[in-house]
Protein backbone atom coordinates (compact mmCIF):
# COMPACT_ATOMS: atom_id res chain seq x y z
CA UNK A 1 0.00 0.00 0.00
CA UNK A 2 2.38 2.55 0.54
CA UNK A 3 3.68 2.36 -2.98
CA UNK A 4 1.01 2.42 -4.22
CA UNK A 5 1.19 -1.19 -6.41
CA UNK A 6 -1.94 -2.22 -8.28
CA UNK A 7 -3.19 -5.37 -6.56
CA UNK A 8 -1.05 -4.74 -3.45
CA UNK A 9 0.97 -7.87 -4.09
CA UNK A 10 3.55 -9.05 -1.43
CA UNK A 11 6.90 -7.52 -1.47
CA UNK A 12 9.83 -8.35 -0.12
CA UNK A 13 13.01 -6.16 0.33
CA UNK A 14 16.55 -7.25 2.19
CA UNK A 15 19.39 -5.24 2.44
CA UNK A 16 22.62 -7.42 3.92
CA UNK A 17 26.01 -5.33 5.02
CA UNK A 18 29.62 -5.75 5.98
CA UNK A 19 31.75 -4.18 7.54
CA UNK A 20 32.07 -0.72 10.03
CA UNK A 21 30.91 2.32 7.73
CA UNK A 22 34.10 3.08 7.08
CA UNK A 23 35.07 0.50 4.83
CA UNK A 24 31.31 -1.11 4.42
CA UNK A 25 29.89 -3.32 1.15
CA UNK A 26 26.10 -4.14 1.17
CA UNK A 27 23.47 -5.84 -1.31
CA UNK A 28 19.58 -4.89 -1.71
CA UNK A 29 17.56 -8.12 -2.95
CA UNK A 30 13.66 -7.76 -3.80
CA UNK A 31 10.70 -9.21 -5.24
CA UNK A 32 7.64 -9.04 -5.78
CA UNK A 33 5.03 -11.84 -5.50
CA UNK A 34 8.27 -13.93 -5.38
CA UNK A 35 9.80 -12.57 -8.42
CA UNK A 36 13.24 -11.29 -8.25
CA UNK A 37 12.96 -7.47 -9.24
CA UNK A 38 15.99 -5.73 -8.18
CA UNK A 39 19.56 -6.69 -7.50
CA UNK A 40 21.82 -3.64 -6.14
CA UNK A 41 25.50 -3.91 -4.88
CA UNK A 42 26.93 -0.71 -3.02
CA UNK A 43 30.16 0.35 -1.24
CA UNK A 44 30.41 3.19 1.27
CA UNK A 45 34.33 4.11 1.88
CA UNK A 46 35.64 7.21 3.93
CA UNK A 47 38.96 8.28 2.27
CA UNK A 48 41.87 9.91 4.11
CA UNK A 49 40.32 13.21 2.89
CA UNK A 50 37.73 12.33 5.28
CA UNK A 51 35.02 12.21 2.19
CA UNK A 52 32.35 9.77 1.63
CA UNK A 53 32.99 7.35 -1.21
CA UNK A 54 30.38 5.81 -2.99
CA UNK A 55 29.43 3.07 -5.80
CA UNK A 56 26.38 1.83 -6.24
CA UNK A 57 25.55 -0.64 -9.43
CA UNK A 58 23.03 -3.27 -10.43
CA UNK A 59 19.60 -3.38 -11.42
CA UNK A 60 16.92 -5.26 -12.36
CA UNK A 61 12.80 -4.25 -13.25
CA UNK A 62 12.04 -1.65 -11.17
CA UNK A 63 8.89 -0.59 -12.55
CA UNK A 64 7.41 -3.07 -10.61
CA UNK A 65 8.33 -1.23 -7.38
CA UNK A 66 6.73 2.42 -8.27
CA UNK A 67 3.24 3.26 -8.98
CA UNK A 68 1.49 3.22 -12.24
CA UNK A 69 2.10 6.88 -12.81
CA UNK A 70 5.83 6.50 -12.17
CA UNK A 71 6.44 3.14 -14.28
CA UNK A 72 6.96 4.49 -18.10
CA UNK A 73 9.97 6.11 -16.73
CA UNK A 74 11.00 2.44 -16.56
CA UNK A 75 9.71 0.18 -19.13
CA UNK A 76 11.67 -3.14 -19.10
CA UNK A 77 15.78 -3.84 -17.06
CA UNK A 78 17.08 -0.50 -15.65
CA UNK A 79 20.14 -0.35 -14.78
CA UNK A 80 22.26 2.19 -12.33
CA UNK A 81 25.74 2.75 -12.06
CA UNK A 82 26.93 6.11 -9.80
CA UNK A 83 30.24 6.53 -8.82
CA UNK A 84 30.67 9.76 -6.21
CA UNK A 85 32.30 11.39 -3.49
CA UNK A 86 30.73 13.92 -0.91
CA UNK A 87 32.59 16.15 1.30
CA UNK A 88 31.15 17.26 4.69
CA UNK A 89 31.08 20.71 3.07
CA UNK A 90 27.92 19.87 0.97
CA UNK A 91 30.39 18.88 -2.09
CA UNK A 92 28.87 16.17 -4.30
CA UNK A 93 31.62 14.75 -6.93
CA UNK A 94 30.08 12.18 -9.78
CA UNK A 95 32.48 10.78 -11.66
CA UNK A 96 29.57 7.99 -13.00
CA UNK A 97 26.50 8.16 -12.91
CA UNK A 98 23.96 6.43 -15.80
CA UNK A 99 20.79 5.23 -15.54
CA UNK A 100 19.77 3.37 -18.37
CA UNK A 101 16.47 1.18 -19.72
CA UNK A 102 14.03 1.10 -22.31
CA UNK A 103 12.32 4.57 -21.87
CA UNK A 104 15.85 6.84 -21.08
CA UNK A 105 18.89 7.17 -20.73
CA UNK A 106 19.77 9.79 -18.08
CA UNK A 107 23.59 10.76 -17.44
CA UNK A 108 25.31 13.22 -15.10
CA UNK A 109 29.06 13.69 -13.96
CA UNK A 110 30.98 17.12 -12.31
CA UNK A 111 30.92 18.76 -9.36
CA UNK A 112 28.07 20.43 -7.20
CA UNK A 113 29.61 22.39 -5.06
CA UNK A 114 27.25 25.16 -3.07
CA UNK A 115 30.41 27.08 -1.45
CA UNK A 116 32.79 26.80 -3.92
CA UNK A 117 33.56 25.65 -8.08
CA UNK A 118 31.46 24.18 -9.87
CA UNK A 119 31.17 21.64 -13.54
CA UNK A 120 28.15 19.48 -13.55
CA UNK A 121 26.77 18.17 -16.79
CA UNK A 122 23.73 15.57 -17.02
CA UNK A 123 21.32 15.13 -19.74
CA UNK A 124 18.39 12.82 -20.39
CA UNK A 125 17.44 11.00 -23.64
CA UNK A 126 14.55 9.45 -24.78
CA UNK A 127 15.31 5.59 -26.20
CA UNK A 128 12.12 4.53 -28.33
CA UNK A 129 9.73 7.82 -28.73
CA UNK A 130 9.12 10.57 -26.15
CA UNK A 131 9.14 9.73 -22.31
CA UNK A 132 6.12 9.91 -21.33
CA UNK A 133 5.55 11.59 -17.69
CA UNK A 134 2.16 12.01 -15.94
CA UNK A 135 1.65 14.56 -13.06
CA UNK A 136 -1.22 15.21 -11.07
CA UNK A 137 -2.29 19.13 -11.04
CA UNK A 138 -5.45 20.78 -9.80
CA UNK A 139 -7.26 17.44 -9.74
CA UNK A 140 -5.62 16.40 -13.21
CA UNK A 141 -3.40 14.77 -15.25
CA UNK A 142 -0.69 16.95 -17.01
CA UNK A 143 0.69 14.65 -19.83
CA UNK A 144 3.88 15.17 -21.26
CA UNK A 145 6.12 13.41 -23.95
CA UNK A 146 10.18 14.16 -23.51
CA UNK A 147 12.84 13.61 -26.20
CA UNK A 148 15.53 14.91 -24.84
CA UNK A 149 17.08 17.32 -21.73
CA UNK A 150 20.19 19.28 -21.17
CA UNK A 151 21.74 21.28 -18.55
CA UNK A 152 25.26 22.59 -17.56
CA UNK A 153 26.38 24.43 -14.36
CA UNK A 154 29.55 25.78 -14.14
CA UNK A 155 31.78 28.70 -12.12
CA UNK A 156 32.14 29.74 -8.51
CA UNK A 157 29.32 29.02 -6.49
CA UNK A 158 28.57 32.84 -6.15
CA UNK A 159 28.72 33.68 -10.00
CA UNK A 160 27.35 30.66 -11.73
CA UNK A 161 26.58 30.18 -15.32
CA UNK A 162 23.59 27.83 -15.64
CA UNK A 163 22.37 26.23 -19.24
CA UNK A 164 19.20 23.83 -19.62
CA UNK A 165 17.31 22.96 -22.51
CA UNK A 166 14.71 20.13 -23.17
CA UNK A 167 12.10 19.40 -25.87
CA UNK A 168 8.97 18.37 -25.76
CA UNK A 169 6.89 16.11 -28.83
CA UNK A 170 3.78 16.94 -26.90
CA UNK A 171 2.47 18.44 -23.43
CA UNK A 172 -1.29 18.71 -22.57
CA UNK A 173 -2.09 20.74 -19.40
CA UNK A 174 -6.18 21.02 -18.55
CA UNK A 175 -7.87 22.26 -21.86
CA UNK A 176 -4.80 23.07 -23.81
CA UNK A 177 -2.34 21.08 -25.66
CA UNK A 178 0.90 22.20 -27.36
CA UNK A 179 3.08 20.38 -29.70
CA UNK A 180 6.98 20.71 -30.53
CA UNK A 181 8.05 22.22 -27.76
CA UNK A 182 11.38 24.12 -27.13
CA UNK A 183 12.16 25.02 -23.79
CA UNK A 184 15.41 26.80 -22.97
CA UNK A 185 17.06 28.89 -19.43
CA UNK A 186 20.09 30.62 -18.61
CA UNK A 187 22.05 32.66 -16.23
CA UNK A 188 25.50 33.89 -16.22
CA UNK A 189 25.18 35.20 -12.32
CA UNK A 190 23.01 32.42 -10.34
CA UNK A 191 24.55 32.48 -6.68
CA UNK A 192 23.65 29.26 -4.96
CA UNK A 193 24.26 30.55 -1.39
CA UNK A 194 21.48 33.38 -1.75
CA UNK A 195 19.74 31.99 -4.54
CA UNK A 196 19.90 35.33 -6.46
CA UNK A 197 20.37 36.38 -10.02
CA UNK A 198 18.92 36.56 -13.34
CA UNK A 199 17.19 33.41 -15.76
CA UNK A 200 16.69 33.98 -19.06
CA UNK A 201 13.60 31.76 -20.35
CA UNK A 202 12.27 31.00 -23.44
CA UNK A 203 9.07 28.77 -24.43
CA UNK A 204 8.56 27.94 -27.84
CA UNK A 205 5.60 25.83 -29.35
CA UNK A 206 4.82 24.81 -32.91
CA UNK A 207 0.94 24.10 -32.38
CA UNK A 208 -1.14 25.05 -30.03
CA UNK A 209 -4.83 23.44 -29.20
CA UNK A 210 -7.43 24.74 -26.60
CA UNK A 211 -10.51 23.44 -25.58
CA UNK A 212 -11.96 26.81 -24.68
CA UNK A 213 -13.16 27.98 -28.20
CA UNK A 214 -12.27 31.74 -27.36
CA UNK A 215 -8.56 31.15 -26.37
CA UNK A 216 -8.46 28.42 -29.31
CA UNK A 217 -9.50 31.34 -31.64
CA UNK A 218 -6.74 33.74 -30.02
CA UNK A 219 -4.26 31.38 -29.21
CA UNK A 220 -2.54 29.84 -32.14
CA UNK A 221 0.99 28.68 -32.91
CA UNK A 222 3.76 28.92 -33.41
CA UNK A 223 3.34 30.48 -29.87
CA UNK A 224 6.92 31.92 -28.06
CA UNK A 225 7.37 33.23 -24.49
CA UNK A 226 10.04 34.53 -23.62
CA UNK A 227 10.63 35.62 -19.30
CA UNK A 228 13.53 37.32 -17.68
CA UNK A 229 13.12 36.01 -14.33
CA UNK A 230 15.16 37.72 -11.58
CA UNK A 231 15.65 35.81 -8.37
CA UNK A 232 15.99 37.86 -5.18
CA UNK A 233 14.65 35.38 -2.22
CA UNK A 234 12.38 36.26 -1.13
CA UNK A 235 10.78 37.70 -4.21
CA UNK A 236 10.80 36.45 -7.45
CA UNK A 237 10.39 39.05 -10.59
CA UNK A 238 9.41 39.28 -14.00
CA UNK A 239 11.16 42.01 -16.20
CA UNK A 240 8.90 42.61 -18.93
CA UNK A 241 8.16 38.75 -20.31
CA UNK A 242 6.86 39.04 -23.66
CA UNK A 243 4.18 36.57 -25.63
CA UNK A 244 3.93 36.15 -29.28
CA UNK A 245 1.04 33.97 -31.25
CA UNK A 246 -0.77 34.11 -34.57
CA UNK A 247 -4.05 36.53 -33.09
CA UNK A 248 -2.37 37.74 -29.46
CA UNK A 249 0.86 39.19 -27.98
CA UNK A 250 0.96 41.30 -24.71
CA UNK A 251 3.94 41.57 -22.03
CA UNK A 252 3.75 40.68 -18.40
CA UNK A 253 5.93 42.23 -15.60
CA UNK A 254 5.54 42.12 -12.15
CA UNK A 255 7.13 39.62 -8.64
CA UNK A 256 5.61 37.15 -6.08
CA UNK A 257 6.61 37.50 -2.71
CA UNK A 258 7.03 34.23 -1.02
CA UNK A 259 6.84 35.52 2.56
CA UNK A 260 3.61 37.86 2.06
CA UNK A 261 2.45 35.61 -0.32
CA UNK A 262 1.63 38.44 -2.40
CA UNK A 263 1.46 39.02 -5.98
CA UNK A 264 2.26 42.59 -8.31
CA UNK A 265 2.23 43.01 -11.80
CA UNK A 266 1.02 44.42 -14.92
CA UNK A 267 -0.13 42.69 -18.09
CA UNK A 268 -0.57 44.33 -21.52
CA UNK A 269 -2.18 42.29 -24.38
CA UNK A 270 -2.01 43.28 -28.06
CA UNK A 271 -4.98 41.42 -30.36
CA UNK A 272 -4.85 41.14 -33.98
CA UNK A 273 -8.66 41.58 -36.07
CA UNK A 274 -8.48 37.86 -36.45
CA UNK A 275 -9.24 37.28 -33.13
CA UNK A 276 -12.54 38.82 -32.76
CA UNK A 277 -14.65 38.29 -35.64
CA UNK A 278 -18.04 39.98 -36.05
CA UNK A 279 -21.37 39.14 -37.70
CA UNK A 280 -21.13 42.30 -39.88
CA UNK A 281 -17.62 41.45 -40.73
CA UNK A 282 -17.86 40.05 -43.73
CA UNK A 283 -15.74 39.50 -47.20
CA UNK A 284 -16.39 37.77 -49.96
CA UNK A 285 -14.61 35.76 -52.58
CA UNK A 286 -14.43 38.93 -55.08
CA UNK A 287 -12.94 41.34 -52.57
CA UNK A 288 -10.43 38.33 -51.68
CA UNK A 289 -9.75 37.97 -55.49
CA UNK A 290 -9.45 41.68 -55.59
CA UNK A 291 -6.67 41.41 -52.74
CA UNK A 292 -4.75 38.65 -54.80
CA UNK A 293 -4.72 40.43 -58.15
CA UNK A 294 -3.37 43.87 -55.96
CA UNK A 295 -0.70 41.41 -53.97
CA UNK A 296 0.44 39.61 -57.24
CA UNK A 297 0.81 43.05 -59.45
CA UNK A 298 2.16 45.58 -56.35
CA UNK A 299 4.58 43.22 -54.30
CA UNK A 300 6.29 40.60 -57.00
CA UNK A 301 8.80 40.07 -54.98
CA UNK A 302 6.60 39.30 -51.59
CA UNK A 303 4.47 36.98 -53.65
CA UNK A 304 7.02 34.54 -54.13
CA UNK A 305 7.10 34.05 -50.48
CA UNK A 306 3.44 32.74 -51.17
CA UNK A 307 4.67 29.00 -53.42
CA UNK A 308 6.82 27.81 -50.57
CA UNK A 309 6.12 24.20 -49.43
CA UNK A 310 7.66 24.72 -45.76
CA UNK A 311 10.17 27.16 -43.64
CA UNK A 312 12.00 27.32 -40.89
CA UNK A 313 10.94 29.61 -37.96
CA UNK A 314 12.99 30.15 -35.10
CA UNK A 315 14.09 27.01 -35.21
CA UNK A 316 10.97 25.05 -35.99
CA UNK A 317 10.18 23.40 -39.07
CA UNK A 318 7.10 24.65 -40.28
CA UNK A 319 5.12 22.89 -43.40
CA UNK A 320 2.49 25.00 -45.48
CA UNK A 321 -1.17 23.79 -45.40
CA UNK A 322 -2.10 24.48 -49.51
CA UNK A 323 -2.46 21.45 -50.04
CA UNK A 324 -3.48 23.15 -53.67
CA UNK A 325 0.25 23.71 -54.65
CA UNK A 326 0.99 19.97 -54.33
CA UNK A 327 -2.10 18.66 -56.36
CA UNK A 328 -2.70 21.38 -59.04
CA UNK A 329 -0.35 21.98 -61.68
CA UNK A 330 0.58 25.62 -62.07
CA UNK A 331 0.00 26.93 -58.68
CA UNK A 332 1.69 29.62 -57.17
CA UNK A 333 -0.24 29.72 -54.35
CA UNK A 334 -1.61 32.03 -52.53
CA UNK A 335 -3.31 31.86 -48.85
CA UNK A 336 -5.59 29.18 -46.84
CA UNK A 337 -7.18 30.59 -43.65
CA UNK A 338 -9.87 28.62 -41.17
CA UNK A 339 -11.98 31.00 -38.68
CA UNK A 340 -14.75 29.12 -36.52
CA UNK A 341 -17.35 31.56 -38.30
CA UNK A 342 -16.13 31.79 -41.57
CA UNK A 343 -14.97 27.91 -41.83
CA UNK A 344 -12.18 27.24 -44.15
CA UNK A 345 -11.17 29.34 -46.79
CA UNK A 346 -8.83 29.05 -50.01
CA UNK A 347 -7.47 31.60 -52.44
CA UNK A 348 -5.38 30.52 -55.37
CA UNK A 349 -3.22 31.87 -58.14
CA UNK A 350 -2.08 29.98 -60.74
CA UNK A 351 0.58 30.37 -63.48
CA UNK A 352 0.34 28.36 -66.33
CA UNK A 353 0.22 28.68 -70.50
CA UNK A 354 1.57 31.87 -70.67
CA UNK A 355 -1.61 32.91 -68.22
CA UNK A 356 -1.67 34.57 -64.73
CA UNK A 357 -4.48 34.13 -62.54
Amino acid sequence: RLLHLPGAPSLALALDGRGPLSNWTGELRGTVDGKPVISIDGKHVITPQATHSIHIEGGGQLAELLPPTIRPLFIGRTDVIVTANIGNNGRIEIKNGTLTNGAMKLSASGALDPSGDNSLTGSLAAANGPVQIEWPLNGQQARFGLDNLNFTLTGPAESSRFNATAALRTATVGGARLGQIRLQAESEDLNLVTYAGSVRTRLTAAQADFDEPNLDRLIDGPIRLDAPIRLAMPAIGLDAATFESANLSGTISGAYNQSKQSVTGNIRLSLNPAGLPDPAQVTTAKDLAKLGLALMRDYPEEFKLFSQKRMVFRGMKLRGHNGVLNTYPGATGLKTGFTNASGYNLVTSVDRDDLRD
